[in-house]
């Protein structure tokens, strides 16, 4: 595939992997995802492939796939130097909240703190309001209700809507 086409096709696949996934349609967005990471691949796109193992990752955390998923968010998160802030975001967050579900809740916890570290780091309110709200999240998960409850009283920034259409932590979803 010659360079335009490999653009061309990479976009239209990126669409429709995202298309399925808002549809709920999770064969058909791990299918694109799949196609988009082979063909990213194969033209040896490293930025394409992260972006595709991200979203297998998260169409294998919504199947419960979780060893597959945590797989595709260790890939994604290693690529951070390459990927968007966002999805590197997303990769942190997929791996702590596969690492509970898995039954690794110390796992999960000492990810969290190496992501909390990165989202600081980055100095953006909303990268922080997602790693405080996944901690929040994860503090639910592992019974500590007292912690989650008084995150949720304190949190009042408001979340962009575009951002609720993809991602897996989502600060306003967390609260309720």
């Amino acid at each position: 595939v010659d360079k335009s086409d490999f653009v061309l096709q990479s976009r239209l696949i990126s669409g429709m992997v995202m298309i399925h996934l808002l549809s709920g349609n999770l064969s058909m967005a791990n299918d694109a995802s799949r196609r988009l990471g082979v063909l990213a691949k194969d033209n040896q796109n490293v930025y394409i492939e992260a972006f595709a193992h991200c979203s297998m990752a998260n169409v294998n955390l919504q199947s419960f796939n979780l060893d597959k998923a945590l797989q595709d968010f260790i890939f994604a998160k290693e690529h951070q130097h390459i990927l968007h802030i966002k999805f590197v975001i997303e990769s942190m967050v997929g791996e702590c909240l596969t690492l509970q579900l898995l039954g690794l809740p110390e796992k999960a916890l000492n990810k969290l703190k190496h992501f909390l570290e990165y989202a600081r780091n980055t100095g953006d309110a909303q990268h922080i309001a997602v790693s405080e709200s996944l901690q929040a999240r994860l503090s639910l998960m592992q019974g500590n209700i007292h912690d989650a409850i008084q995150w949720a009283r304190s949190f009042n920034m408001e979340i962009p809507a575009l951002g609720m259409l993809y991602f897996q932590e989502i600060p306003s979803i967390t609260i309720t």
